[in-house]
Protein backbone atom coordinates (compact mmCIF):
# COMPACT_ATOMS: atom_id res chain seq x y z
CA UNK A 1 0.00 0.00 0.00
CA UNK A 2 1.84 3.14 -0.85
CA UNK A 3 0.18 6.19 0.42
CA UNK A 4 0.51 10.18 0.28
CA UNK A 5 1.44 12.67 2.96
CA UNK A 6 -2.06 13.42 2.76
CA UNK A 7 -3.34 9.76 3.36
CA UNK A 8 -0.53 10.07 6.46
CA UNK A 9 -1.91 13.04 8.17
CA UNK A 10 -5.56 11.43 7.41
CA UNK A 11 -3.97 8.40 9.13
CA UNK A 12 -2.71 10.65 12.25
CA UNK A 13 -6.15 12.20 12.79
CA UNK A 14 -8.20 9.31 12.89
CA UNK A 15 -5.77 7.81 15.20
CA UNK A 16 -5.86 10.33 17.71
CA UNK A 17 -9.43 10.84 17.02
CA UNK A 18 -10.14 7.21 17.94
CA UNK A 19 -7.16 7.20 20.56
CA UNK A 20 -8.47 10.20 22.58
CA UNK A 21 -11.97 8.50 22.47
CA UNK A 22 -10.74 5.49 24.40
CA UNK A 23 -8.87 7.66 27.06
CA UNK A 24 -11.80 9.43 27.85
CA UNK A 25 -13.85 6.37 28.47
CA UNK A 26 -10.90 5.73 31.01
CA UNK A 27 -11.20 9.23 32.24
CA UNK A 28 -14.78 9.11 32.76
CA UNK A 29 -14.05 5.79 34.63
CA UNK A 30 -11.27 7.56 36.78
CA UNK A 31 -13.45 10.52 37.44
CA UNK A 32 -16.34 8.50 38.69
CA UNK A 33 -13.87 6.31 41.28
CA UNK A 34 -12.76 10.01 42.73
CA UNK A 35 -15.97 11.46 43.17
CA UNK A 36 -17.00 7.59 45.30
CA UNK A 37 -13.96 8.12 47.41
CA UNK A 38 -14.04 11.72 47.82
CA UNK A 39 -18.26 11.82 48.58
CA UNK A 40 -19.89 14.69 48.34
CA UNK A 41 -16.75 17.27 49.12
CA UNK A 42 -16.04 19.31 46.39
CA UNK A 43 -12.91 20.95 48.19
CA UNK A 44 -11.57 17.17 48.56
CA UNK A 45 -12.25 16.08 45.08
CA UNK A 46 -10.54 19.23 44.00
CA UNK A 47 -7.51 18.36 46.03
CA UNK A 48 -7.19 14.86 44.65
CA UNK A 49 -8.08 16.30 41.33
CA UNK A 50 -4.71 16.27 39.12
CA UNK A 51 -5.32 18.31 36.17
CA UNK A 52 -1.68 18.24 34.56
CA UNK A 53 -2.46 13.92 34.91
CA UNK A 54 -5.54 14.35 32.87
CA UNK A 55 -4.10 16.49 29.70
CA UNK A 56 -1.12 14.29 29.91
CA UNK A 57 -3.18 10.75 29.53
CA UNK A 58 -5.39 12.65 26.69
CA UNK A 59 -1.52 13.17 24.99
CA UNK A 60 -0.81 9.27 25.64
CA UNK A 61 -3.91 8.24 24.34
CA UNK A 62 -3.59 10.32 21.10
CA UNK A 63 -0.21 9.01 21.02
CA UNK A 64 -1.22 5.19 21.53
CA UNK A 65 -4.18 5.80 18.99
CA UNK A 66 -1.89 7.29 16.17
CA UNK A 67 0.97 4.39 16.93
CA UNK A 68 -1.48 1.39 17.01
CA UNK A 69 -3.87 2.81 14.20
CA UNK A 70 -0.47 3.16 11.79
CA UNK A 71 0.58 0.49 12.76
CA UNK A 72 -2.14 -1.76 12.17
CA UNK A 73 -2.61 0.01 8.82
CA UNK A 74 1.04 -0.32 7.42
CA UNK A 75 2.48 -3.88 9.11
CA UNK A 76 -0.81 -5.46 8.90
CA UNK A 77 -3.34 -3.51 6.07
CA UNK A 78 -6.17 -3.43 8.33
CA UNK A 79 -9.01 -1.68 8.97
CA UNK A 80 -10.26 -0.66 5.63
CA UNK A 81 -12.65 -2.26 3.49
CA UNK A 82 -13.15 -1.04 -0.28
CA UNK A 83 -16.11 0.72 -1.30
CA UNK A 84 -17.70 -1.82 -3.95
CA UNK A 85 -19.60 1.15 -5.31
CA UNK A 86 -16.79 3.72 -5.94
CA UNK A 87 -13.46 2.16 -4.54
CA UNK A 88 -13.12 4.54 -2.01
CA UNK A 89 -12.04 2.89 1.43
CA UNK A 90 -14.36 2.90 4.33
CA UNK A 91 -13.49 1.99 7.94
CA UNK A 92 -14.40 -1.41 9.55
CA UNK A 93 -16.62 -0.73 12.92
CA UNK A 94 -14.34 -3.47 14.59
CA UNK A 95 -11.07 -1.82 13.72
CA UNK A 96 -12.48 1.40 14.96
CA UNK A 97 -12.64 -0.09 18.35
CA UNK A 98 -9.45 -1.30 18.34
CA UNK A 99 -7.88 1.50 18.06
CA UNK A 100 -10.42 2.97 20.94
CA UNK A 101 -9.00 0.11 22.86
CA UNK A 102 -5.60 0.94 22.39
CA UNK A 103 -5.92 4.52 23.42
CA UNK A 104 -7.38 3.28 26.77
CA UNK A 105 -4.94 0.32 27.03
CA UNK A 106 -2.11 2.30 25.55
CA UNK A 107 -2.30 5.24 27.26
CA UNK A 108 -1.43 3.00 30.90
CA UNK A 109 1.19 1.51 29.17
CA UNK A 110 3.21 4.74 28.01
CA UNK A 111 2.33 6.17 31.45
CA UNK A 112 3.68 3.40 33.33
CA UNK A 113 6.93 3.59 31.17
CA UNK A 114 7.20 7.76 32.03
CA UNK A 115 7.42 7.03 34.89
CA UNK A 116 9.37 4.27 35.27
CA UNK A 117 12.26 5.99 32.79
CA UNK A 118 11.81 9.75 33.47
CA UNK A 119 12.68 11.17 36.75
CA UNK A 120 10.98 14.00 38.36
Amino acid sequence: MTLTPLDWITLAALGAGFGILGQLIRIAVGIHKLQQSTGSDPAAFKHEFDSIKLWLSLLFGILAGVASLIGMTILKGEGFIPNPADGALKLDGEFILTIMAAGYAGADFIEGFVKSHVKP
